[in-house]
């Protein structure tokens, strides 16, 4: 799905439970969407498909074909740098609509990618759900908002990226979302 769509029409995070790559933030999290089996796929943070199955990617992109025909309500454009130590990023969140929402959060997620275990590769790993702020809106001015995220040395920095994405913490809804990758 990822390859198929590109990330700026799809981006995928894993967040493991119960194994080695699983982190107290991926597991919090994983209760707090409720999984109930592995693997769940949620589609922008409400939409589940439970399981897995030789077929399963018919159904992921009957989900995500639909998604793609919501309007978006918000834009985030992002800017900023990874390195061996750290990232910087910057993203500005822009209203599309002067309707307004309550719950926002502004969430940042840092991901590696082709992560190698025991002859295995993983993809889209969730390694740190970095922070977690509040969205202050007012009509459609654009807002800025900065951060600065300590690298694991572990981790190979030129495959990690940074999602940073809008939820409606009441639904649990996804609004918008946008991805930074190493060595942009």
């Amino acid at each position: 799905m990822a390859e198929k769509y590109g990330s700026e029409k799809c981006i995928v995070l894993e967040y493991h439970t119960n194994d080695e790559l699983a982190t107290s933030q991926t597991e919090s999290r994983a209760q707090w969407y409720n999984a109930r089996g592995l693997p769940t796929a949620k589609f922008n943070g409400t939409k589940t498909q439970v399981g897995g199955s030789e077929t399963i990617q018919t159904e992921y992109e009957k989900i995500v074909n639909e998604l793609m025909q919501t309007t978006a309500s918000f834009s985030i454009t992002l800017s900023g740098n990874i390195s061996s130590e750290h990232a910087m990023m910057k993203a500005t969140v822009t209203p599309l609509t002067t309707a307004t929402r309550s719950n926002l959060k502004f969430r940042w997620a840092m991901y590696e990618d082709n992560v190698e275990l025991k002859g295995k590769r993983y993809r889209f790993v969730v390694r740190e759900i970095v922070t977690e702020d509040s969205l202050p809106l007012q009509g459609k001015k654009p807002v800025d908002i900065k951060r600065t995220f300590k690298v694991n040395p572990a981790w190979k920095y030129t495959n990690l990226g940074i999602v940073a994405f809008i939820q409606d913490d009441s639904s649990k809804e996804i609004l918008q979302a946008a991805v930074f990758k190493a060595g942009k």
